[in-house]
């Protein structure tokens, strides 16, 4: 019984993980961009 209930917890697991990492890299990108664009226009 444990094995039905713990796979779909440690999927769901590295799923937001996943997720949590496409956010950060897109939020990097996009902070370096506008940054990017800032110092372009002194």
């Amino acid at each position: 019984m444990f094995y039905f209930t713990g796979v779909p917890l440690f999927a769901w697991m590295g799923f937001s993980l996943f997720v949590g990492c496409i956010q950060a890299y897109i939020f990097t990108v996009l902070a370096m961009v506008y940054i990017a664009q800032k110092v372009g226009e002194v």
